[in-house]
């Protein structure tokens, strides 16, 4: 962020014109919130403020400062900043959109084409929703006690979950905006959520995906959300849980490749294909793992585990009538004549789908006689 902000201000300087004291008038933003509730929205803006930044090693970790807007368009809440606080905002490295549930009922394109054609902002900030409350309660970190982030950690967050956990992904503003505009597929966005104890500790937690379709948000379960993910190959290594002889295994599920195909003859036909590796990670049995039966029974419900996942969002898609896997899509592609037999159709009820996962399931790096079960059994 910091070599960002000394390219930003040596553009601003000697491609704009700016002086010092312009320049000085200015505040970077890195998250904006957009809330509407009663025919008035609310803007939220997280600013860097590095006044009180500081400094561990070589890296700045950014301090932030909210600045809250009200009126009756987006444009007009933004503008309304400017009556409380001294300095004009600057969007243009805007890293993290929040939406509120508010804004998802009503006017989520508005906040599309506002950004879209604001001068002042970026087109390609992170999107997050929080399906079930305000932006402004998950930017504004004042007084709250426990795990509360800037926008800079959710985004860090969102980054490693996708990597490691699986139950979320990156969606730009550009990537949303382009899926909604695009026949036959539902956009799928990250969601996120602030909870209070009774003890008013807080937290932020990321908490899955939503989907809109006809203007309408659901939410996909941890199972589903994670099998969007793989469906998509979109991570480095999720932990899967499965089952073996009634107990817990947890395998790393890594080198994933995916793959969709549709077919079209009497009826639809879609191929949804996985392969990867697994790496047993934790396994509370004592088992002997150098024997070839014990893994093929294990890499058998491992693979049986993945499918269950798939099926869960294949499910979701069914009942919400939302085409995730942008199976309409894939037919307006292919043959137009049949995007009009089906388009109106949910086409997760008319389908047949095959699923196939092809899994690898090895031993290097784990113990060949389950550690912790083993001990367990000497108790």
């Amino acid at each position: 962020m910091k070599k960002i902000v000394i390219v930003l201000l040596f553009c601003l300087v000697f491609l704009t014109g700016c002086s010092y004291v312009e320049l000085n008038d200015m505040v970077i933003v890195s998250t904006l919130g957009v809330d509407y509730d009663n025919g008035l929205y609310t803007v939220s803006a997280q600013v860097i403020d590095y006044s009180t930044a500081t400094k561990e090693g070589e890296n700045i970790v950014d301090s932030s400062i909210l600045y809250v807007g009200y009126g009756n368009s987006i444009i007009s809440a933004v503008r309304d900043m400017y009556n409380a606080y001294p300095k004009n905002l600057h969007m243009g490295h805007l890293e993290l959109l929040v939406v509120g549930n508010g804004v998802l009922k009503e006017h989520f394109k508005d906040i599309f084409d506002y950004l879209i054609r604001s001068p002042e902002a970026t087109n390609d900030p992170l999107v997050v929703l929080n399906t079930n409350g305000s932006a402004l309660e998950i930017l504004n970190l004042e007084g709250k006690k426990g795990k509360s982030y800037n926008g800079k950690a959710i985004v860090d967050n969102i980054e490693e979950n996708q990597k490691h956990e699986g139950s979320v992904s990156k969606k730009n503003l550009e990537e949303v905006l382009s899926l909604i505009l695009q026949k036959g597929i539902d956009p799928v966005i990250p969601t996120v959520e602030y909870k209070e104890n009774v003890d008013k500790f807080s937290n932020t937690l990321l908490t899955g995906f939503a989907v809109f379709t006809d203007n309408v948000i659901k939410n996909l379960d941890e199972k589903a959300s994670v099998a969007y993910n793989i469906v998509n190959a979109n991570f480095i290594d999720i932990p899967i849980i499965t089952k073996y002889n009634d107990k817990d295994v947890t395998i790393l599920f890594l080198r994933p490749s995916s793959e969709v195909n549709l077919s079209i003859e009497d009826s639809i036909t879609v191929n949804i294909d996985i392969t990867g590796i697994g790496h047993i990670s934790e396994i509370y049995e004592q088992v002997d793992l150098i024997d070839d039966k014990v893994i093929k029974e294990l890499n058998d419900s491992y693979e049986a585990t993945i499918k269950d996942y798939i099926n869960c969002l294949i499910e979701f898609c069914r009942v919400n009538n939302a085409d995730i896997l942008g199976l309409k899509n894939k037919i307006y592609k292919f043959n137009n004549k049949f995007y009009e037999k089906y388009k109106d159709k949910n086409i997760y009820e008319v389908a047949n789908f095959k699923i196939n996962v092809d899994m690898d399931l090895f031993r290097h790096g784990t113990t060949y006689k389950g550690t912790i079960g083993e001990n367990d059994a000497k108790d």
